[in-house]
């Protein structure tokens, strides 16, 4: 490690969220929705890179050789995670949503609506592009930097 005052939590936390609303509140107070604009839709993802790219950026920053090559052992290596939890992981989110459209449909509600799949139905290929895009913008950078990094550092 090379600098402790770059390791902080507090210094991540900051560069997270500068990074981040760098991108996010121009697109929120400009009043134009983000299926209107392709082009604010793309600026208003790159505002999700923020975790990633501060954890990559403090990684390189304040880490030897062997320190960010640990770091980016612990983002790829699936082995180190057991196996009984790849069903955890895998099952928590449909179930979460099935238990939570049950809930809505017992209170009255529509239930599971699945209009936006009814499209990946008629067009599969369609869903590799929309995938992509969700793991890339989504919980890909949130988990190289949330838990990949800071964690680390508030234990």
């Amino acid at each position: 490690m090379r600098s402790s005052r770059l390791s902080s939590p507090w210094v991540y936390f900051a560069l997270v969220y500068g990074f981040s609303w760098v991108f996010t509140i121009p697109v929120a107070i400009s009043g134009v929705s983000l299926t209107d604009s392709t082009a604010l839709m793309g600026i208003y993802a790159l505002g999700g890179l923020g975790p990633a790219a501060a954890a990559i950026l403090l990684t390189v920053l304040t880490q030897n050789q062997e320190g960010r090559r640990e770091y980016w052992r612990r983002i790829v290596d699936f082995r180190r995670i057991p196996l009984r939890w790849y069903g955890v992981i895998l099952l928590t989110v449909p179930a979460i949503t099935r238990l939570a459209a049950l809930v809505d449909r017992l209170l009255g509600g529509e239930g599971l609506r699945l209009e936006a799949a009814a499209r990946f139905v008629e067009q599969p290929l369609a869903i590799l592009p929309f995938a992509l895009f969700i793991l890339l913008f989504g919980p890909m950078p949130e988990e190289i930097g949330w838990r990949g990094y800071a964690l680390d550092r508030l234990q």
